[in-house]
């Protein structure tokens, strides 16, 4: 019995098809990430991915008929183009979002982020770095976007520290009396006590039942003892699982920031104008328990190895799905079977990748994702050479000897062991 052949045409035009479903992902990633739900958004991503990289691969095959019977490229090809939607688009967009739905799930004792607590720098050099208090602006905003089961509370500092509302369940009520204490705010001065303020806040949430985060925002260091008490201070929300999020504006004590945000496994933002406080503020809450398959975590998830794992896990899952889909296109259970050994292949490296990239170099994003992509759609393609060659090992159709058109396949499709 002879050995299937390796067609390096599918591997170059696999991954080609998959650098084209990547860039149609990264559209669809880049424009509906907050407005369409991300198990379907995952869905679309993997399954514009399968469908090119099939088409790649078919046409590979088609160019140069390697671990395809000559027969099937003179009778069949028309058959394997009506079967790549449905194999690898439709398969990839139903295991997409399966996977996705599993990734999201709170597990390991997460909580969904319920509390908001936004710190708000009014210190004296407030007066050059944002004149027109657009900070306020941002803050009414986010408290506008929330929805009406969550709840917030809002704190100034300078020298002193002054809850401006309790935490309190987001409603009209509430936005309605944030817009009147704010007003009273206007007029910045003094010191900026980031201790303080941070002492506050740990008040403000203890005692908080569900999942909680902080938003920090300020234009420069702490001029009071948050150095030296920097571990103390920081030590209920690491105890808590509070992230802190700092947006650092000109003249911030960015690596006091960097620290805080880090340490308690926040984010660091850095705006160099006023008018995109508001954008920060958004999308921080927006990020908050955001978690996709292609996106770096956040908060107390980025560290986890159980989420690490589970990436990785599901990640060579659709490997497997988009090798033995490019299988189903061609209509033979052999090639099925090596190109879903190479899928798993495929997505172990993938799944690796893209966890080291965003652990390592979070920064680069994209080109990330990209490396992963080409992975998933090469490697697995180099897997036919694993099993034997016997064409009479078909999805649809009868054996190669006495093959029959799909339409006329009916009752006589046999069935056999993979």
């Amino acid at each position: 019995m002879g050995r299937k052949k390796i067609n390096f045409l599918m591997l170059i035009l696999g991954g080609l098809g998959g650098v084209i479903g990547f860039f149609i992902g990264e559209f669809l990633l880049a424009r509906y990430i907050y407005t369409i739900p991300s198990v379907v958004l995952m869905g679309l991503y993997f399954g514009f991915i399968a469908l090119f990289v099939g088409m790649g691969c078919l046409i590979a095959e088609i160019m140069q008929t390697s671990i395809n019977s000559n027969i099937w490229r003179t009778k069949y090809v028309g058959t394997s183009w009506r079967f790549l939607l449905p194999c690898t688009f439709g398969i990839l967009f139903v295991g997409g979002m399966f996977f996705q739905l599993l990734y999201g799930l709170q597990y390991s004792g997460m909580k969904k982020i319920d509390d908001v607590v936004m710190l708000v720098d009014i210190s004296g050099s407030m007066k050059k770095t944002d004149p027109k208090n657009k900070r306020f602006d941002a803050v009414y905003d986010l408290a506008g976007n929330m929805d009406q089961g969550k709840k917030a509370s809002i704190i100034v500092f300078n020298d002193e520290i002054e809850t401006a509302l309790n935490m309190d369940y987001v409603s009209d009520s509430f936005r309605d009396e944030l817009k009147q204490k704010l007003e009273k705010y206007k007029e910045p001065d003094g010191g900026t006590n980031i201790e303080g303020a941070l002492n506050e806040a740990a008040n403000e949430l203890n005692g908080s039942q569900g999942g909680a985060m902080v938003i920090l925002l300020s234009d420069g260091g702490d001029t009071y003892n948050l150095k030296s008490n920097f571990n103390e201070v920081l030590l209920p929300f690491k105890k808590g699982k509070i992230p802190i999020y700092t947006v650092a504006m000109d003249g911030s004590d960015t690596k006091m920031l960097k620290s805080i945000s880090r340490k308690t496994k926040g984010d660091y933002v850095s705006i160099d104008n006023a008018e995109n406080i508001s954008y920060a503020f958004n999308k921080i809450y927006k990020n908050r328990d955001l978690r996709m398959l292609v996106t770096e975590r956040g908060g107390y998830a980025s560290s986890s190895i159980f989420y690490s794992c589970l990436r990785v896990l599901f990640i060579m899952a659709i490997g497997i799905l988009m090798g033995f889909g490019v299988g189903l296109v061609f209509d033979n259970r052999y090639i099925a079977k090596g190109l879903a050994i190479g899928g798993a292949i495929s997505g172990i490296i993938a799944g690796f990748i893209l966890e080291i990239g965003f652990l390592a170099f979070p920064w680069l994003d994209s080109l990330n994702r990209l490396v992963a992509v080409i992975a998933l759609s090469t490697i697995f393609t180099l897997f036919t050479f694993i099993v034997p060659k016997d064409e009479a090992k078909t999805f649809y159709r009868g054996s190669m000897d006495n093959q029959i058109p799909l339409t006329k396949v009916g009752a006589r499709a046999h069935k056999s062991s993979f």
